[in-house]
Formats: structure tokens, C-alpha cells, sequence
């Protein structure tokens, strides 16, 4: 839950009827804002390719939920901050015996948020919803932190939606740094691109090249002469790779160690969509 203070009902409702927390996709609104914030020490404003918005994040934690999330294949939206209706966790507070929380020095019961909703579209075509909370370990030892993320549990169970708490420990580093670095496949909103088909020919070629003969050699080194082969500036290889990567025309072993010092031969590869 955000620690943004609203000392007013009249607050609330003005921030309600601005539309926070509400729509999808590109429209989405979060209830919390990193700018709402004069300090967040360990803020993220995301940008994504697959939702056309920037995401709100305020942890390392919520980082990460949100990179495993956007990055799966079935992925489809992330609802980050996304506030509970008050009538429904007050009426679970009652039903659980627990103290509503309350915005600090008021008596204004809090618009309780959940850190993450993310919907994926499951074989049918429909859309499954699943809700994160992102909480060190240490402070899991709160017996009121753990009565706010019963609320949430509950919450979600009306919902129907499959609710999981990730700590630090849940997504392990290498997978997060591997993912950041995936993410430069992605391109980005009124990029000058300087490679001349950088995001089309080039990609296809080097997909063909992976699929007729995967070397044993390091994604670095067979980029640094994909450079050469193509005549293409040093480093170019490397992002056509991820490129390749973000788009799953490859898939690999995040926990393993660093992408690009992997064996080529490693690379699994499949259909090459397009962005």
C-alpha cells in the first residue's frame, strides 16, 4: 500500500472521479504515482512496448514482478498500484476481526492497493487475472503488515483472481538483470533508428544463421562478428539479439548466468514475430 496521505473523504472522491485506478492497457491510471512522492528512494518509471504506457513502480520488488510479468508469453496487461474498492476491505476487515487501515493522522480509512494485477490470456482466449504484493522478508515479520495482506488475499478470492506475496527472494537477480537487459530489444517510443534494418532484415538474418548452425561460442562473440559479417557498427549484433530475445524469437535459461555470455548453442529458437 502507497504512503500517500488523503486527509479527506473529499480527496478521495476528487481522485476517484480523475479516473486513478481505473482502465486498461494504454488507458490505465494508478492509483499512486511516483511524482505524488517527494522521495522514493528506490522508484522506477517503466516504459513498455507491450502496453504503450510507463508503469508507476516503488521497489526493486515490484520491478521485478513487473519485468517476469511483462516478458512472459502469454502476457497481456499490469495494473501496477491498482486500488481495492473501500466497501468491499472494510467489510473484510469486520469479517476478519482487523483493524482498517488508516491514512496516518486521520481517521479517513485508506484505499488499500494491490502492487500488481497482471492479466494473461489463457488458451481460450480469455483473460486470467493474478494479483502480486511485493514486501521485503523482514518486514513479513509485521503482524500488521501480515493483517493488511490477509485483506488483500481475501479481496482477491472474491475477485477470482490467483494471489501470490513476492519477496527478494522469489525472482532470483540474474533473471532480473537478464530481463533489463532483454528489454533493450525493445523499441522505444520516436527512436531514431541509425542501423538500416535494424528492426526487421537484420533480426530475420540472424535468426536464420542461429537456426542453420548454433556455435559454441558466446552471444558477445558471435555478435562482434555478426558486426563484421554485415558491416555493421560494434554493438549492433548485440541488439538485434535481444531484439531477438524480446520478441521470443529466442528463449533461454534466465537463471543461468548473463545472456550475452552464454553459448550461442544455449538459444532455443522459435517463430520470429514481429514488434
Amino acid at each position: 500500500m502507497g504512503k500517500r496521505k488523503r486527509v479527506t473523504e473529499e480527496d478521495i472522491l476528487a481522485d476517484l472521479r480523475a479516473g486513478l485506478g481505473t482502465g486498461t492497457g494504454k488507458s490505465y491510471q494508478p492509483w499512486h504515482r511516483i511524482q505524488f512522492f517527494s522521495s522514493r528512494g528506490n522508484s522506477h518509471r517503466i516504459w513498455s512496448s507491450k502496453t504503450q504506457r510507463v508503469h508507476h513502480l516503488f521497489s526493486n520488488i515490484e520491478r521485478a514482478i513487473f519485468l517476469k510479468a511483462e516478458h512472459g508469453d502469454h502476457f497481456v496487461d499490469v495494473l501496477e498500484q491498482r486500488p481495492l474498492e473501500r466497501e468491499q476491505t472494510r467489510a473484510i476487515a469486520d469479517r476478519l476481526g482487523i483493524k482498517h487501515p488508516r491514512y496516518p493522522g486521520t481517521k479517513v480509512d485508506c484505499v488499500m492497493t494491490l502492487d500488481a494485477v497482471v492479466g494473461r490470456r489463457d488458451v481460450n482466449g480469455d483473460i486470467i487475472w493474478s494479483a502480486y504484493d511485493g514486501k521485503d522478508t523482514a518486514k513479513l515479520q509485521d503482524p500488521r503488515i501480515l493483517e493488511w495482506l490477509s485483506i488483500h488475499r481475501a479481496y482477491c478470492q472474491l475477485k477470482g483472481w490467483q494471489y501470490a506475496i513476492v519477496t527478494e527472494e522469489t525472482i532470483p537477480r540474474m533473471v532480473v538483470r537478464n530481463l533489463e537487459w532483454i528489454r533493450k530489444g525493445m523499441r522505444l517510443p520516436k527512436e531514431r533508428v541509425k542501423v538500416g534494418g535494424l528492426f526487421d532484415e537484420l533480426p530475420l538474418l540472424m535468426h536464420r544463421e542461429i537456426l542453420k548452425a548454433r556455435p559454441s561460442l558466446p552471444v558477445n562473440r558471435y555478435c562482434a562478428g555478426f558486426d563484421q559479417r554485415q558491416r555493421l557498427p560494434l554493438g549492433a549484433g548485440l541488439r538485434v539479439i535481444q531484439i531477438l530475445l524480446h520478441r521470443h524469437a529466442l528463449t533461454c535459461d534466465l537463471a543461468n548466468g548473463p545472456v550475452h555470455m552464454e553459448p550461442v548453442a544455449s538459444l532455443i529458437p522459435a517463430n520470429l514475430p514481429q514488434d
